[in-house]
């Protein structure tokens, strides 16, 4: 088992699992995948636009590295709704999830705490949403796939592959 921690302040993660028994890793993601200076809660102009956003891309590539070893994955952060649904947003839409069904799941985070989540586009979710549509393709899973073969830490189509046929087949 990997204990994967999507924690953005050092020093904050936590492990869920007792680490002498199992692997653990954190990537110090922030809720907001890209840019995050317009919206607050992301990255400070000091770690450059696209920071956090690479750092998706390395979770991917090391979840996809650990289900390629048969090893059992748990991702989470603090609450369990912004980073831990961005990244499983992330894997759906590379696997072909609707975009419909994708965006239902990462709304019934919401219940981690009394919170409203709105259309201004400073939430998250919104932001997520709004970024990833300005790729390439038809479909989320194209967007998504673009995404995920550019910029750092960019993973290569048999990567994206490699998740397909452990998750799919």
């Amino acid at each position: 088992t990997v204990d994967v921690v999507l924690r953005g302040q050092p020093g904050s993660p936590v492990a869920v699992f007792d680490q002498s028994e199992v692997e653990w890793v954190n990537f110090q993601v922030y809720q907001f995948m890209y840019n995050a200076s317009s919206g607050g809660g992301g990255p400070s102009s000091s770690t450059g636009a696209g920071y956090t956003e690479s750092l998706y891309r390395e979770a991917l590539a090391f979840v996809i590295d650990c289900l390629a070893q048969e090893k059992n994955v748990y991702f989470h952060c603090i609450g369990g709704a912004d980073r831990t649904g961005t990244l499983a947003f992330l894997i759906e839409a590379l696997l072909g999830v609707s975009e419909a069904d994708m965006s239902k799941e990462y709304e019934l985070t919401s219940f981690y705490e009394t919170r409203e989540r709105n259309n201004t586009g400073t939430r998250p979710f919104n932001q997520l949403i709004f970024y990833l549509k300005t790729f390439e393709g038809e479909t989320m899973q194209e967007k998504v796939t673009n995404w995920a073969t550019t910029g750092e830490n960019a993973l290569t189509i048999d990567q994206i592959d490699l998740l397909k046929s452990i998750m799919l087949e």
